[in-house]
C-alpha cells in the first residue's frame, strides 16, 4: 500500500522518519511477514514427527491394562465381532427397531476382522489388540494435526509446548487409544480444524476447504452431536465468504452441498445394511435423546460440571499451568 496509508500513520512515528527510513521499515515488515508465513507453513513440520507419534501412541495402546466405559466394547468391537463372525451380543442401541448409532465405526473393525479371518490371523490377541492399535494411530494423527494447527495460527515454540502438553496429558494417554467413537470424532475434529480455511479472516497460507468440509461431514455423520460444534463454525465460514464476495459464498456453499450429499447417502446405505431397513440413525438419535428425553436416563449433570469436574479431571497436573497461562494471556 501507499507509504502514507492509515496503518503506518497510526502505528509508526512517520513525522520523525525520512522517506528512506520508511521504505526500509516497510521492506523489513514485508520480509518479517513472509518469514512468519514460511515459519508457520505445515511443510516445516518434521517428516519424522508423525511416525514418532504413531510409535508413541502404539506403545501407549499396548500398555493399557484397564477399562474405562462400557461403550469401548459394546458400541464398537462387540458389534463388529457380531457382524464379522456371526455371533456376539448387541445392546438395544443396535436393535433394528432402535437404530440410534452410526454403523460406520464398528464397520471399520468388522472389515479388519474379516480380513484377518481371510488370511488366517484371526487369533484372540489379534481381535483384542487390532482395534486398540488402530485407535492408537488415530490418536497420533490427532496429536500431529494439533501440532500443525498450533504451528499455523501461533508459532513453532507454542506448537512444541502444545504437543508436549498433549503427549504428557494423563487422560489422553488413558482414553485416546480406546475403541470409542468419541476418539474417532476427536481425531476428525482436530484434523478438520487444521484444514479450516483460516485465510478467510486471518492472513495465513490458504487451507484446503474441500478437506475441511469432508472431515466435518464425516464427523457429523459419525456422531450427530458433533453438529452442535460444527454448525456455528460452518455458518461463520460462510459469512466470511459472503463478506469477501457473493460469488465466493455461492461457490463455497456449493462445495458444502456437493460433499454433504454423498456423505449422507453413504450414511443411509450403511444404515440400511446394518439395520436391515431404510432408516436414518441421526433422526432416531434426535428423536430418542432430545424429543423423548432418553438421555436423561443416564444422568443429568449440573451446569458447572465441565468447569468443576470435567476439565480439572482431564487436566490434572496441568491445571495450575493452564490457569497461569490464561492469566498471562488475558493480562
Amino acid at each position: 500500500g501507499p507509504l502514507n496509508g492509515p496503518y503506518l500513520t497510526r502505528c509508526m512515528p512517520v513525522t520523525y522518519m525520512s522517506a528512506k527510513d520508511i521504505k526500509r521499515t516497510v521492506s523489513e515488515m514485508k520480509k518479517a511477514g513472509s518469514d512468519k508465513l514460511q515459519t508457520q507453513s505445515p511443510s516445516t513440520v518434521s517428516s519424522l514427527l508423525l511416525p514418532l507419534l504413531i510409535l508413541f501412541r502404539i506403545f501407549n495402546a499396548l500398555i493399557i491394562r484397564t477399562t474405562f466405559v462400557p461403550d469401548e466394547y459394546w458400541q464398537s468391537i462387540e458389534v463388529a465381532h457380531r457382524w464379522a463372525f456371526g455371533y456376539g451380543a448387541l445392546t438395544w442401541e443396535w436393535w433394528n427397531s432402535t437404530a440410534i448409532r452410526s454403523p460406520l465405526h464398528p464397520l471399520m473393525f468388522a472389515g479388519l476382522y474379516k480380513l484377518l479371518a481371510a488370511v488366517g490371523f484371526d487369533s484372540r490377541l489379534a481381535i483384542i489388540y487390532l482395534p486398540r492399535l488402530l485407535h492408537g494411530i488415530l490418536a497420533a494423527v490427532a496429536d500431529y494435526n494439533l501440532y500443525g494447527l498450533t504451528n499455523l495460527i501461533s508459532d513453532p515454540t507454542t506448537a512444541k509446548w502444545t504437543l508436549i502438553a498433549q503427549c504428557t496429558n494423563w487422560f489422553t494417554a488413558f482414553c485416546g487409544p480406546r475403541s470409542l467413537a468419541n476418539n474417532l470424532e476427536w481425531a476428525l475434529t482436530t484434523a478438520a480444524f487444521n484444514f479450516y480455511p483460516w485465510s478467510s479472516f486471518i492472513p495465513l497460507k490458504k487451507r484446503s476447504t474441500c478437506c475441511f468440509i469432508l472431515l466435518v461431514c464425516v464427523c457429523s455423520i459419525l456422531r450427530p452431536t458433533a453438529a452442535v460444534i460444527w454448525a456455528p463454525i460452518c455458518v461463520f465460514h460462510l459469512l466470511c465468504e459472503f463478506s469477501a464476495s457473493t460469488s465466493r459464498l455461492f461457490r463455497t456453499f456449493g462445495l458444502y452441498v456437493a460433499i454433504a450429499i454423498p456423505c449422507l447417502l453413504i450414511s443411509i446405505i450403511s444404515d440400511r445394511i446394518a439395520f436391515g431397513r431404510w432408516t436414518l440413525h441421526q433422526l432416531n438419535f434426535l428423536r430418542f435423546n432430545i424429543l423423548a428425553n432418553g438421555a436423561n436416563f443416564y444422568g443429568i449433570e449440573p451446569w458447572h460440571w465441565y468447569f468443576t469436574n470435567g476439565l480439572p479431571t482431564m487436566l490434572f497436573t496441568s491445571a495450575p499451568f493452564c490457569v497461569v497461562g490464561f492469566i498471562i494471556d488475558f493480562t
